[in-house]
């Protein structure tokens, strides 16, 4: 007589997330050439021009940043929490088909997904860090622990406020077409292209609201000594992702089952 080996239930979550990650990461970059290199090749070709642009407007470094890690610093945390989040408010519906399999989740898929981009703007950040260094930039690093939190609680901020919106999308389809429009404007109040010590203060209130600001400041922050932020709060930031994602687990514990069966 046969017997079935029972699997540990957190075995079977580990390898679906890894087939689906798999999956994502052949559909996003196996159909290129250049393959994870677009990954790095978008971020550097953003912050040679914006670098130019600055330095053209007659100066080289914002608070003793070289404009190309200042350029760096904005972009790629921001990164952490806006491709996290457009990731993850599609993981659902890119994965629908796969919920007929009874081991697979609409979680494991919003994990698998937030997991993926990641690590790629881990590994990005890091390839950076090390060309800029290469070619004789001052790149520091004077709080890791300061750097890793700030980029951390930024993907947490993007994976709750995904699950929120794939949930909502779930529900309202239109829904995406609004979200992604309104979500636009993040980019440039985002500290992405300046440091809030660069906004005169009687209108720094108009964005030091944005949590993803709070995010970058620290990231530059935490890299040098010489830069000092205006406001920037790591614990605003680790407050409003703490809400969020906490939010956003609340809604799919609500509506997952609901998910599966549509």
């Amino acid at each position: 007589m046969t017997h079935l080996k029972q699997r540990n239930p957190a075995i079977i979550v580990r390898d679906v997330i890894f087939a689906i990650f798999i999956r994502e990461l052949k559909g996003r970059f196996g159909v290129f050439r250049l393959g994870i290199g677009w990954a790095i090749i978008d971020p550097l070709a953003f912050i040679i021009m914006m670098s130019v642009f600055r330095s053209i407007m007659g100066a080289h470094s914002i608070q003793g940043i070289p404009f190309p890690v200042f350029f760096m610093l904005g972009y790629i945390p921001f990164n952490f929490f806006s491709k996290v989040q457009s990731q993850v408010s599609g993981a659902i519906k890119a994965s629908q088909g796969l919920f007929g399999y009874r081991q697979v989740k609409p979680i494991d898929a919003i994990l698998a997904r937030a997991l993926l981009e990641s690590l790629v703007l881990f590994f990005v950040l890091i390839i950076l860090f090390i060309s800029f260094s290469w070619i004789g930039i001052d790149v520091q690093i004077h709080d890791p622990l300061l750097l890793i939190s700030s980029i951390i609680f930024l993907i947490i901020f993007g994976l709750g406020l995904g699950m929120c919106f794939c949930i909502l999308q779930s529900r309202i389809p239109e829904s995406e077409k609004f979200l992604d429009i309104a979500m636009r404007p993040l980019l440039f109040v985002s500290g992405v292209f300046f440091s809030l010590d660069e906004i005169p203060q009687q209108y720094r209130h108009y964005v030091d609201w944005n949590p993803i600001l709070h995010g970058t400041e620290m990231a530059r922050a935490a890299c040098y000594n010489s830069f000092t932020s205006a406001g920037g709060s790591i614990y605003y930031l680790g407050f409003w992702s703490t809400l969020i994602f906490f939010l956003g687990l609340s809604l799919y514990r609500l509506e997952w089952k609901r998910i599966v069966a549509s």
